[in-house]
């Protein structure tokens, strides 16, 4: 069977995003074909139907789900680890028109949803972080460890041995993890949250060249980001980004370089044992967040989260901590009218 224009256009686009599920507008639906459809269709229990020219050839397997509604479906698709490439009209019938009268509405995509990239309030939780992780080899058995939330501009890395990558990848607990094509990861399911990083996305030369326009900075020095490793690791997480929100950098904070003394590690297992976040039943009710957030916006709720589930390790941090603490309990209408 030959291909109509209108597939053409589909699979010129859909073999640019080849790690995507494209969601093609239609009208007034997110159409999707072949492969891709036999997967939304399974995934998101919507009918799977076919597309045919004529009623004598095999048809092309399809199904659809409302624009309005779409972002529920793409919960659901990130939620099982998959990405979305969304693709919309971006002239209208009638610019198409004056380009012929058969030419084909053009269509490309305007955003890439990973589970590490969210922007939309409806697909986050806003009492916690939802951060894009990477994992670049530094050398002698260490690591450099980035990691970027997207929604809030908070952008950290640090320096870790191999042994203690797992601990620290609990207490991100990123739902995507970046790393080069040949890069390990610690046991856990981690491999499972896993995107893979092109050359060009870890190239120095690319790193710096993005770290500099989106911070506008002459220098790094400036950052904070004097290691090799901590500027190709910052410089991959900002690549990426930019890709899935197709060339829009976010606005970002800059840079913090973390050093594990600051914090107690503890791994996986020991974090469940506890449910510092969750219980063992994987709920946030009944863990000792939930007993102490009493928070009443959403960047407190985040900030205590990031307190709980990362317990300082240095004694001045912790005196500083217990200081401030000493002040709001001792000065109950200034603690009010904050608070208010």
């Amino acid at each position: 069977m030959n291909d109509t224009p209108m597939m053409q256009q589909y699979k010129a686009v859909r073999d640019q995003y080849p790690d995507c599920l494209l969601f093609y507008r239609m009208g007034d639906f997110y159409e999707l074909f072949g492969d891709h459809a036999r997967t939304a269709a399974g995934l998101l229990n919507i009918t799977l139907t076919q597309r045919r020219t004529n009623k004598d050839e095999e048809g092309i397997p399809m199904c659809g789900v409302p624009f309005h509604a779409a972002e529920g479906y793409i919960s659901k698709l990130l939620d099982k680890g998959l990405k979305v490439a969304l693709c919309e009209q971006v002239e209208t019938p009638e610019e198409a028109k004056a380009r012929g009268s058969k030419a084909l509405v053009r269509r490309d995509v305007v955003r890439l949803y990973t589970p590490g990239t969210l922007t939309e309030d409806a697909l986050l939780t806003p009492e916690a972080n939802n951060y894009l992780a990477v994992v670049i080899p530094a050398g002698d058995d260490r690591v450099a460890l980035g990691w970027l939330d997207v929604s809030t501009g908070e952008v950290g890395v640090s320096d870790v041995t191999a042994g203690q990558l797992a601990a620290e990848l609990a207490r991100l607990d990123p739902p995507e993890i970046l790393t080069p094509a040949d890069g390990k990861l610690p046991d856990g399911p981690w491999a499972a949250r896993r995107s893979f990083l092109t050359a060009g996305q870890l190239a120095p030369a690319n790193a710096e060249r993005l770290l500099l326009k989106a911070y506008n900075v002459a220098t790094l020095a400036g950052l904070g980001l004097l290691a090799p490793a901590h500027i190709v690791a910052c410089g991959a997480l900002l690549t990426y980004v930019e890709q899935t929100q197709v060339g829009k950098l976010p606005k970002l904070r800059a840079p913090k370089v973390h050093g594990l003394r600051q914090f107690l590690a503890l791994d996986a297992a020991t974090r469940t044992n506890l449910e510092l976040a969750t219980t063992l039943r994987g709920e946030r009710n009944g863990s000792l967040l939930h007993a102490l957030d009493a928070t009443v916006t959403a960047p407190g709720a985040r900030l205590l989260a990031q307190w709980v589930t990362a317990p300082l390790a240095d004694a001045d941090a912790i005196n500083a901590r217990l200081d401030a603490l000493e002040f709001f309990l001792t000065h109950g209408p200034r603690r009010d009218t904050l608070r208010d």
